[in-house]
């Protein structure tokens, strides 16, 4: 599905599309939302309970009302829409991503789109003089935005990965880079069956330990300390490597797939793939984009297609099996070992 701008109007609000981001994280990085589930209010009582400038605030929110994101009524107070729900904290927040999305070590990258353009180089390590994961390792409060971002995203990929896929054949599900184990925790709270395994840095998984939902299902849930790209344990029947590819580069893609493979001891094994997959020609896709975040981003990182992610697994002596869509925006690569 492509969109026709057919007027000057339409492609200027393409051109300052980036002015409702910034808007957007004022109203989550303040907590507007959870402020009017009280019920709906002026700027003046919002800005006495914030402690900002309340006619500031009301020129931010009368022009996000007009994206249907709060709604003003006749008295100037303003309450909740639809849209606006996603901006309060819960299960199905999205206020993570937007204020991650606007904080600064995100804009000023986003700014130098042209020299990755340029250079083919992260736009990030030419701002910083660094990776992005030395300046969050090195920044708790970046790093802090960067985990509530990626919740913000979780939950909602987690419920349509398991509900889109069978994991009811296999008895053990290996989730390799799996953070702090929101997914894994997930898939076996859904299948009482499965055993896990977490497989991850040994920093991660030191904070994967402190995680309530993990710790409630020790005995079915293993913690192991690794670098998968170095080696994958043997012995699970299904293995999860979700959102990891795209941060990587060809080289290092078939090298993590090859050990992968190395460890699929079972013809029957699975690996699952959970990414975002490029439609092909001029279809409009939110992967796309994200694809230049990870050129700004990384070195090497990319959003690919279904034909290029079969490419990569049979470089890595495995075999793509199909790709299944999810309710979400991202899809499921399924490969198997070559016969």
């Amino acid at each position: 599905m492509t969109s026709a701008i057919h007027t000057p109007w339409a492609m200027l609000e393409l051109i300052t599309a980036a002015r409702v981001s910034q808007a957007l994280y004022v109203a989550a990085k303040l907590g507007v939302a959870d402020y009017l589930a009280k019920g709906p209010a002026t700027c003046a009582e919002l800005g006495a309970e914030m402690n900002v400038h309340a006619d500031a605030l009301y020129r931010v929110l009368r022009a996000l009302a007009g994206f249907g994101i709060f709604a003003e009524d006749e008295s100037r107070r303003f309450s909740l829409t639809p849209a606006a729900e996603f901006l309060r904290d819960g299960p199905r927040s999205m206020r993570g991503l937007a204020i991650m999305c606007g904080e600064p070590w995100q804009w000023q990258v986003w700014g130098r789109m042209l020299y990755s353009v340029r250079t083919g180089k992260p736009a990030f390590e030419d701002v910083f003089g660094k990776s992005v994961f030395q300046y969050l390792g090195e920044n708790p409060d970046a790093a802090a935005a960067y985990d509530q971002a990626m919740t913000s995203v979780t939950a909602a990929e987690t419920d349509a990965i398991l509900s889109a896929y069978d994991f009811s054949p296999f008895a053990r599900l290996a989730d390799l880079g799996g953070g702090r184990g929101a997914f894994l925790a997930t898939a076996l709270g859904r299948h009482a069956h499965l055993r896990g395994l977490l497989v991850e840095l040994p920093h991660v998984v030191e904070q994967a330990r402190k995680e309530a939902t993990l710790a409630a299902l020790a005995p079915r849930c293993e913690l192991a300390a690794g670098n998968i790209f170095i080696s994958v344990p043997d012995g699970p029947d299904v293995f999860m490597l979700k959102r990891v590819l795209h941060a990587c580069s060809d080289r290092e893609a078939v090298l993590l797939l090859r050990n992968c493979r190395n460890a699929m001891a079972r013809t029957s094994a699975r690996l699952l793939i959970a990414e975002m997959v490029l439609p092909p020609g001029n279809e409009r896709s939110f992967g796309k984009w994200l694809d230049l975040e990870m050129l700004l981003f990384t070195p090497g990182g990319r959003e690919r297609t279904a034909d290029e992610y079969g490419a990569l697994l049979q470089q890595a002596g495995l075999r793509l099996t199909r790709v299944i869509p999810t309710g979400s925006a991202i899809s499921i690569i399924e490969g198997m070992t070559l016969p």
